[in-house]
């Protein structure tokens, strides 16, 4: 039974092998020695390169391929302790001095409670991410980002909102 088996075994691996050989030969030799290109090598050479006409690119209305599809807002960033001037809004801070060394300029800020904060250029300052943006003679101007904390990755494109602080000078003699 083990020899039939064998030799029925050697006639299929046989008849396989002769059915592969078939399918790799060509199927006419006629068709083999025909072949023409289809276009002259000559045209090729005289047509105009596209590849060296200049291609400008123009991104409107194109969404850009280096942003992540998905956003993870506040993820990876550590978060930091917010400054006590970030407590308030900057409707109830004053503007109460500014101090300058000849090089720097710093401003004096008092909160509603009358505790007064000295800060310079870039300080944190209310509770709408505002920042210092520059310190002149009588005022200081803070750049407002209309965004919360949990898109912080948006906080470059987020609008804007520019508060003018005036100093307050205090008369005298109201007792101070």
């Amino acid at each position: 039974m083990e020899n039939k088996k064998g030799k029925r075994s050697v006639k299929i691996f046989f008849l396989f092998l002769i059915l592969f050989a078939f399918l790799l030969t060509p199927a006419s030799s006629k068709e083999s020695k025909s072949f023409k290109p289809t276009t002259n090598p000559i045209d090729l050479i005289s047509k105009k390169d596209k590849s060296s006409e200049k291609v400008i690119y123009d991104p409107k209305g194109k969404t850009d391929p280096f942003t992540p599809f998905i956003r993870f807002y506040g993820v990876g960033k550590e978060k930091r302790r917010k400054t006590p001037l970030e407590n308030y809004d900057v409707s109830q801070l004053k503007l109460v001095g500014i101090i300058s060394d000849g090089k720097t300029m710093r401003a004096i800020i008092e909160d509603s409670a009358g505790k007064g904060y000295i800060v310079q250029k870039g300080a944190l300052v209310g509770n709408k991410n505002g920042r210092i943006i520059r310190i002149l003679k009588d005022r200081i101007i803070i750049e407002e980002k209309l965004i919360d904390e949990s898109m912080s990755s948006l906080i470059s494109k987020a609008p804007t909102n520019i508060v003018i602080m005036k100093l307050h000078l205090s008369k005298e003699g109201e007792g101070e």
